[in-house]
């Protein structure tokens, strides 16, 4: 093997790894955000702690997305 291709296969894996790495916290947040959710909604529709709530959703609502 000559020495681009080992430098393209060395690229390519690193590649890989920030590949795995964001796909891992792709899938721990989205089951976090999942079960926040719908623990959440399960408790305002039972009128559990709805003020709190509520706040919490404004609060999250009214945070300005940064870029």
């Amino acid at each position: 093997m000559s020495a681009s291709m080992v430098h393209l296969l060395s690229c390519f894996l690193y590649v890989g790894a920030g590949l795995a790495c964001t796909l891992g916290l792709l899938v721990g947040g989205l089951f976090i955000g999942v079960a926040l959710g719908t623990l959440l909604s399960v408790l305002r529709y039972n009128d559990i702690g709805s003020a709190f709530i509520t706040a919490f959703v404004s609060i999250i609502r009214g945070t300005p997305l940064i870029l």
